[in-house]
C-alpha cells in the first residue's frame, strides 16, 4: 500500500441542531481516523453533501426546518448520495412505528439517546470499513480496465470469441 493510501480518511458527516451534541459526537470519534463534517441544520448538511463524498452520515431527528427525516429523503433522492449508509440518532422513545419510519426513510441503523460510546464507535468503524475498501476495490477496477493491453490479453484468452458465442445462446 503506498503511503497515500495509508493516510486515506473516510469522511463521516454528522448533523444535529444543537451544538453541544455536534461537539460530543465529535470528540467521541475524533481519535477514529475520520474527517469529521458537522451541520447544525439539513440545509447545512446538504451544502456539505455537495462538496464531500461521505462514508456515512448521522443525522439526528427531531430538528427545526427540516427534520432528519426529510433530509433522508432528499439524500435517497438523489444519484450522487443515494447510496449514502445514515444511521439516525434521536431522544425519542424506542416507539417501533417510529423506528419504522426512520427504516422508511433510508436509514441503516437508528440509535437512541443517551448515546453508548461503545456501540457509536463501533457502527461507524464498520461504515467506514465497508467505504475505504469499496473505494480501494474501484480503485483497483480502474486500474485493470485502464492497464495497457488489458482488452488485448481478454481477447488472447478466449481468441475464438467462445465466450462471447455463449452469452448470446439460447
Amino acid at each position: 500500500m503506498t503511503e497515500a493510501r495509508t493516510q486515506e480518511l473516510a469522511k463521516l458527516l454528522i448533523v444535529d441542531d444543537l451544538p453541544e451534541n455536534l461537539l460530543a459526537l465529535e470528540a467521541l470519534l475524533r481519535e477514529d481516523g475520520l474527517e469529521i463534517h458537522a451541520a447544525q441544520s439539513g440545509e447545512a448538511a446538504l451544502s456539505l453533501l455537495l462538496e464531500h463524498e461521505f462514508a456515512l452520515a448521522l443525522l439526528d431527528v427531531q430538528m427545526p426546518e427540516m427534520s432528519g427525516f426529510e433530509l433522508a429523503e432528499l439524500i435517497r433522492g438523489s444519484s450522487r448520495t443515494a447510496h449514502l449508509p445514515i444511521v439516525f440518532v434521536s431522544a425519542a422513545d424506542h416507539e417501533p412505528s417510529y423506528t419504522f419510519r426512520g427504516y422508511e426513510n433510508g436509514a441503516v441503523d437508528f440509535l437512541f439517546k443517551p448515546l453508548d460510546a461503545l456501540a457509536v464507535k463501533s457502527k461507524v468503524r464498520v461504515f467506514t470499513e465497508l467505504y475505504l475498501k469499496r473505494r480501494e476495490l474501484r480503485r483497483q477496477l480502474i486500474e485493470v480496465e485502464t492497464a495497457p493491453g488489458a482488452t488485448a490479453g481478454r481477447a488472447e484468452a478466449d481468441p475464438g470469441g467462445a465466450a462471447a458465442g455463449l452469452a448470446h445462446a439460447g
